[in-house]
């Protein structure tokens, strides 16, 4: 199945940006800051008329930043703690590091679909046998990463035909 971005108007495109803006948290930390996602989304129904989805948004606004068609906050953004060695065991980083691997996508289809985030828990509590949910692996994985601990891959190491996207407007 492709994913398709969200279509806006050039008014609602100005107004998620400015919403986006006025926030001040990246679309990269809403992963682990669902509450705040969930009213930002909230919002901007609510500002729109819209009913667009966390999942359309965010896959909206991640689009147009790999398309280079989005702002950038610099160093004007909240600072957020990231998953850290103390938030799992050494055994639970190795069982997530196992389901990324298996599961062989992308991050930013993760983002943009909450079935590979349930599927990532799923794997993740049979290698551990803890349940985390999908949104919050990913929330780690995407901190692991950025900040390239652990030897994280930015991706899957081969993905499988049909699995992989060359365009951000066509997730799996």
């Amino acid at each position: 199945m492709l994913r398709k971005t969200i279509k806006l108007l050039p008014s609602e495109d100005h107004t998620l940006r400015e919403l986006h803006r006025a926030s001040r948290i990246p679309v990269d930390q809403w992963a682990q800051r669902p509450r705040f996602a969930a009213r930002f989304v909230e919002n901007w129904n609510g500002v729109t008329g819209r009913h667009d989805t966390l999942d359309e948004v965010r896959h909206y606004i991640i689009s147009k930043r790999k398309q280079a068609k989005w702002f950038k906050f610099g160093d004007d953004f909240d600072k957020l703690r990231s998953p850290g060695e103390e938030d799992f065991t050494p055994s639970e980083w190795e069982a997530l590091r196992a389901a990324y691997l298996e599961m062989n996508v992308g991050r930013d289809q993760y983002a943009a679909d909450g079935d590979l985030r349930d599927k990532l828990a799923d794997l993740f509590r049979a290698n551990s046998g803890r349940y985390v949910s999908g949104e919050r692996l990913y929330a780690a994985i995407m901190a692991q990463q950025k900040h390239k601990q652990n030897g994280w891959p930015p991706v899957g190491p081969n993905p499988p035909a049909g699995r992989g996207f060359g365009d951000i407007d066509q997730v799996a």
